[in-house]
């Protein structure tokens, strides 16, 4: 069970197994959310196994057209390549390698009919591709091509064992130990499962220990002493205390008040007079305390009466002195006795010097301050020029015609201008990045579109007439692209996937013109002129397929990988083949031309 990809598979009943499912038909199951046609390993963890063993959907229906010694000599070569790879530290070109290797064996494994030798195969490739996922810590995918394997035979000890080590990095423990205990049914005395199966129990048993101690502190109340309820009980203690000096201050009061109700029996006794009950007492005091209370509350309403007179009389004075009349606005007749003004200024409103209204804590700065300050109103930030550090391309012969040709501008591009430092609101010149993934999406869609190429009739392998290839569709076009400035210097990031249909045509040879074999027609006859006109050539799909490009990023834009299944969506009949397939091997050089040209003309936009 070591992490290094082995040349053979690891669980003793991979060999005679017919179970499971085809890697191609398990696709309905898998998420719906991925996107087909791109290469997860250059993704995030989100995509599936799906994504990262399948070829174009539309590829399943066409049945194989190569050798079947040939394709499993191919997948072993592939699968030896990844190894290697894989010890060099190249976990990309592993993954890639044994994905394809797993491709390539697909057609000999349709609904996991393939022989011994197949499967077993399959399943290396399978759990190696698990295992660089896992390094790379693409634990899905690393989990979903495991699963991948025990499709194909479900007691695979490996296979378990990888997706039980990613489903518990993945935090799902007990499927995790699920898995492990059934490698160790089929396995009893492995020992690397056994010690995985150990910790993993030891891993589970500490966090219930953790989790329980977590919601002991948290919910233990009182005895527990929970921070949850710290503040509840601070606040019961301090309602119970306030309850308490209450009680205590009522019941010093009511002992004082006996103690002057029993001086009150002596000086009546004293008088000859009859005793009160201290009930009756407690009656008269709190009678007597209310009429007092109530004289009091008269007195100060006869002050505050008078106190507003007072205001209004001096507030009439003071009109008069001014000279205002009797119907001026700031005659305030409210029930507080207030002027207009004076409402105003207590609602937070005043005028400044100019007349307008403002709030009362604004602050009028005098000419002297103004002048101080000088001009504060906002400026216009000054456009600068920046010298963009573009993208080196290597660009092949006659693509810079190309890319001159698909420079024209773009409605809603930027400007081409740069700045040769950040904008002006970024004066340090730090990380300042834009978005340009509309634009850049679009432009390459467009150079991959265009892509074509030809076969004249001498190159045609003998079928009577010239070829052409061309762009019928680009499938699956995602990604993003963005400029960032950091350090001074433009930086150009996007990194794409994208699958491209292409079809191939066959013209036939033109007709000879009419006339005596083929002559030429005389130049006047009867005084006008007549000309021999050749039958237009017929055009024939002949052929058509699907190119993948499953990485087109900024950190490998010289080394554009384009992928070629091994199957034709529309094979080519006899007298044909050898020229689709050249025309397949130029559209492949026309593609990548078409990516490098974007490149020069991202650079040369921003």
């Amino acid at each position: 069970m070591a992490d290094a990809p082995e040349g053979a598979p690891a669980s003793a009943g991979a060999e005679g197994s017919s179970g499971g499912a085809d890697v191609e038909e398990g696709r309905g199951r898998e998420d719906s959310s991925t996107s087909s046609g791109s290469d997860p390993l250059d993704r995030s963890d989100s995509s599936t196994s799906d994504d990262l063993l399948s070829d174009d959907d539309d590829d399943k229906s066409s049945p194989p057209t190569d050798d079947p010694t040939a394709l499993l000599t191919s997948a072993m070569t592939l699968k030896e390549d990844g190894n290697a790879a894989f010890k060099s530290g190249e976990l990309d070109k592993a993954a890639r390698l044994y994905r394809k290797g797993a491709s390539t064996l697909k057609p000999l494994n349709r609904g996991n009919s393939g022989d011994d030798q197949v499967k077993a195969l399959l399943l290396t490739l399978h759990t190696n591709l698990s295992t660089v996922c896992f390094k790379q810590n693409k634990l899905r995918i690393s989990r979903d091509v495991a699963s991948k394997a025990l499709e194909v035979d479900p007691n695979h000890v490996k296979a378990l064992f990888r997706r039980a080590a990613a489903r518990r990095k993945m935090g799902d423990d007990e499927e995790a130990r699920a898995d492990l205990r059934a490698a160790l049914k089929v396995d009893p005395s492995n020992a690397a499962v056994k010690r995985e199966l150990m910790s993993l129990k030891k891993g589970i048993e500490g966090k219930k220990k953790a989790e329980k101690e977590r919601l002991r502190k948290a919910f233990g109340g009182k005895t527990g002493g929970s921070f949850l309820y710290e503040d509840k009980e601070a606040e019961e203690r301090r309602k119970v205390g306030e309850k308490r000096k209450k009680k205590e201050e009522e019941e010093r009061a009511k002992a004082k008040r006996k103690k002057e109700w029993e001086d009150e029996c002596v000086r009546r006794m004293s008088f000859d007079e009859d005793p009160i009950t201290f009930e009756d007492w407690e009656k008269d005091r709190k009678k007597k305390e209310e009429e007092e209370e109530k004289e009091r509350k008269s007195r100060r309403k006869e002050e505050e009466d008078r106190r507003k007179a007072e205001q209004k009389a001096a507030r009439e004075a003071r009109r008069k002195e001014k000279g205002s009349d009797g119907n001026s606005s700031d005659e305030g007749d409210d029930d507080h006795g207030l002027t207009k003004s004076e409402l105003e200024a207590m609602r937070g409103y005043k005028k400044t010097s100019d007349g307008r209204t403002t709030s009362y804590f604004n602050r009028e700065l005098s000419t002297e301050q103004k002048a101080m300050i000088g001009d504060i109103a906002p400026q216009r930030l000054g456009s600068s020029s920046m010298v963009p550090s573009a993208l080196s391309t290597s660009l092949p012969a006659g693509a810079a015609d190309s890319s001159q040709q698909s420079s024209a501008p773009v409605p809603g591009a930027a400007s081409p201008s740069g700045s040769t430092t950040a904008s002006a609101w970024n004066r340090a010149g730090t990380w300042e990045e834009k978005d340009t993934s509309e634009w850049c999406t679009s432009c390459l869609r467009r150079h991959l579109s265009g892509a074509a190429v030809a076969l004249p009739a001498e190159e045609g392998g003998g079928g009577g007439g010239s070829y052409s290839a061309r762009v019928s569709e680009v499938k699956d076009l995602t990604g993003d692209a963005s400029v960032a400035l950091a350090g001074g210097r433009k930086r150009y990031i996007f990194d794409y996937h994208v699958s491209v249909k292409y079809e191939v045509v066959f013209h036939s040879a033109p007709a000879p013109p009419s006339g005596e074999g083929g002559a030429e027609a005389p130049a006047e006859s009867s005084g006008e002129a007549a000309e021999a006109t050749p039958a237009a050539p017929e055009e024939k799909v002949v052929a058509s397929g699907t190119l993948k490009l499953p990485e087109i990023n900024s950190g490998a834009a010289h080394e554009v990988e384009v992928d070629v299944p091994g199957t034709w969506k529309k094979a080519p009949r006899d007298g044909h083949v050898e020229a689709a397939r050249e025309c397949r091997e130029r559209m492949v050089a026309a593609v990548r031309e078409g990516v490098t040209n974007f490149v020069s003309e991202f650079n040369g936009q921003y």
